[in-house]
């Protein structure tokens, strides 16, 4: 399944809120295929694409499970 990893529990049992660089980290391979598909000078990638990947991943994380139930809070 796309290579997903599992994150690591925190010893309190709480996942820690990553920045969106961290959070793509373990999927840079995956990152660097899509620049290359897309040939773009490297100040090009970086803003327009890159910041915008570790932006989502960042919102993503805030995100809560659940729109009316158990954890309808953020995160």
């Amino acid at each position: 399944m796309l290579g997903l990893r599992r994150r690591r529990e925190c010893p309190d049992g709480l996942y820690r809120i990553q920045t969106g660089a961290a959070l793509l980290e373990p999927h840079e391979d995956l990152i660097a295929t899509i620049r290359k598909h897309l040939g773009l000078p490297e100040p090009h990638w970086k803003h327009f694409y890159r910041d915008l990947f570790e932006r989502y991943a960042a919102f993503c994380q805030l995100l809560p499970a659940s729109e009316a139930h158990h954890h309808s809070e953020p995160g």
